[in-house]
């Protein structure tokens, strides 16, 4: 008889734990769903985009919980989703738009769109990155880089958009084995036609690109007609790299060349000008020896050195200003320079480092003090 008072307490003490659920490792099934069923929750939705799509003729100011909701959102054309909250949260959509939820408690739901843009790519130009990009169809604020390909006998000059140059200057060349070109990258924020714009006149030198790759060597000695335009991957004018061509007429130089080296341009007779980019340092000898039809050439203020001989035989030259910072000049630099009537000096007077016999038989009257035209 006391063994089974003692069992009837007992039963007793775990009946009123299990309705209590106070028997640890034990919830009641209102506490694991965190929601008893007979509740009823509002749903917001704060974009008209927003549309549910399943349980059908619904109140959404009163949803019973547990309720199982799928919501479809509604494209704009001309738009991409930039985001899509819930309660705040960003959450991800199925491949068909949708988004499927139990509601447990109010929920706020909102869509947020972005603009989609159009990238029209004209000859010599294609998508570097993002790859697999719809044209038709690019959200707002991508980030996009072209990949302006590079014609053997035609210089770069700008990229257009419907026509209105893009501005760009001294564009950086970049390179793949066996082909130059220059990227562009722009963000979306309207639609872009793009097209290459070329300078017709001018040729792009015939370089060995594997060799600039790996060794940096510079323009090496070549066959190059007519107009140059030495683009900015060239670091070096290589010794005696336009020697003796007869053929070339006006050379424009980039702002990546620190040197032209001896000789580079000797015996070119048809050459009557040459551009030189103000980061040029060092004029090295016989650089210009030669150059019959070089009527004139505006030594920039980067210049520090002229080397022997560098003018000798420019016999159409006239006129020609030496900067201040040129503090070093080599022997017989204006020898034959039979035109040349005037040679202006910024130094006040001869720098100490100017060889003594820097003029060679040239009369040229020679004038210090003076300041660039």
């Amino acid at each position: 008889m006391k063994n089974i008072k003692y069992f009837i307490i007992l039963f007793l003490l775990l009946f009123s734990c299990i309705e209590h659920d106070s028997l640890p490792g034990f919830h009641s099934k209102k506490e694991k769903d965190g929601n008893d069923s007979s509740k009823f929750y509002r749903l917001e939705l704060l974009s008209e985009n927003l549309e549910v799509v399943s349980p059908s003729a619904i109140d959404l100011s009163s949803i019973a919980a547990k309720t199982e909701i799928v919501l479809r959102v509604n494209i704009p054309q001309g738009k991409v989703i930039r985001s899509f909250n819930v309660n705040g949260n960003i959450e991800i959509l199925d491949v068909n738009n949708r988004y499927t939820f139990i509601i447990y408690e109010n929920t706020t739901i909102n869509v947020i769109f972005k603009d989609t843009y159009v990238l029209n790519l004209g000859d010599n130009l294609k998508l570097k990155s993002p790859l697999g990009l719809n044209l038709d169809k690019i959200p707002e604020d991508t980030e996009i880089t072209v990949k302006i390909e590079l014609e053997d006998n035609k210089a770069f000059k700008d990229l257009t958009n419907l026509g209105a140059f893009m501005g760009i200057e001294n564009p950086q060349y970049k390179f793949e084995i066996g082909e130059v070109f220059i990227e562009h990258t722009i963000t979306m924020n309207k639609s872009y036609y793009l097209e290459v714009e070329y300078l017709y006149e001018w040729k792009i030198p015939s370089v060995d690109k594997y060799g600039i790759v790996l060794n940096k060597m510079g323009l090496k000695k070549g066959n190059y007609v007519g107009k140059i335009l030495v683009p900015n991957f060239i670091e070096t004018l290589a010794f005696q790299c336009f020697k003796d061509n007869t053929e070339l007429e006006e050379v424009k130089l980039s702002n990546s060349i620190g040197t032209i080296s001896g000789g580079a341009f000797w015996g070119c007779s048809d050459l009557v000008s040459v551009e030189i980019p103000n980061v040029i340092e060092v004029l090295s000898g016989y650089c210009f020896y030669g150059c019959e039809k070089l009527n004139s050439i505006e030594i920039p203020d980067s210049v520090n050195l002229i080397g022997n001989r560098s003018f000798q035989n420019c016999i159409v030259l006239t006129e020609i200003f030496i900067p201040n910072n040129v503090n070093k000049v080599g022997e017989i630099v204006f020898d034959g320079c039979v035109n040349l009537n005037r040679i202006n000096c910024e130094a006040y007077s001869k720098p100490n480092n100017w060889k003594s016999n820097w003029l060679g038989n040239c009369s040229a009257a020679v004038n210090w003090g003076q300041t660039r035209p």
